[in-house]
């Protein structure tokens, strides 16, 4: 199945490398135009229009590389992208650590698919990067319908969905369920919140949401809450 991934980044080096990368991980995918199955990479700057990109071409993923702190713009711009683009999948680089207390990286982590620090292992990178094309090439698969549509499915159907959730899995959606933090997660589970953090991304991608929103959603549905 074809995915076509458009790359957001000002630094012609790190578009670069995560091209390499892609290469690396998938061996079908090819930079910019390609006839043969795999996967198309494209890239853009900031100043370009993020929108008219995304409107011409049926992008599954976009990865966003944000060199910078993250503000009140960045935000806005991936709330307009999500918002515009629902069945787009984001990745999203950041260059400071994780402060998982902070307002703006908890919003960031629910207007994104993927949080990955610039600084993340190659080794670290190419499992995001793998996880990404997953989520990309199923986005049709994997989706629910909006709010009306997951009231009409059936609860059979929702035991079948959850079913796909490894034990680990199936405990941090409690929490979740719960209201509780990834800090407050780790802490009951002994466990780091950059686990819980890579769990929940798993979490999103087996039960088709792309953020705690939806998530909280499908549990209420489902009478987890």
């Amino acid at each position: 199945m074809l995915s076509s991934i458009l790359i957001l980044s000002d630094d012609f080096i790190f578009s670069e490398a995560i091209t390499q990368l892609l290469t690396e991980v998938n061996p079908y995918c090819s930079d910019v135009i390609s006839k043969n199955p795999g996967t198309e990479i494209c890239h853009i700057k900031f100043k370009n229009n993020i929108n008219r990109s995304l409107a011409a071409n049926n992008f599954s993923a976009l990865i966003v590389d944000i060199d910078e702190v993250i503000n009140v713009q960045t935000m806005s711009m991936l709330y307009r992208i999500k918002r515009d683009h629902p069945l787009l999948r984001v990745m999203v680089f950041v260059k400071e650590p994780f402060d998982y207390q902070s307002l703006l990286t908890r919003g960031l982590m629910d207007l994104c698919d993927i949080l990955v620090n610039r600084y993340e292992s190659i080794s670290g990178l190419k499992r995001n990067l793998t996880q990404l094309e997953l989520m990309a090439q199923r986005r049709s698969a994997f989706v629910l319908p909006r709010v009306s549509g997951i009231k009409s499915l059936e609860m059979s159907s929702m035991g079948s969905i959850f079913s796909r959730l490894s034990i680990r899995e199936r405990e941090i959606i409690n929490h979740l369920a719960q209201g509780k933090t990834p800090s407050e997660i780790a802490k009951e589970l002994y466990i780091s919140p950059k686990t819980v953090y890579t769990h929940r991304l798993r979490i999103y991608a087996k039960l088709g949401v792309r953020n705690i929103i939806e998530l909280h959603k499908l549990m209420r549905t489902s009478s987890i809450i």
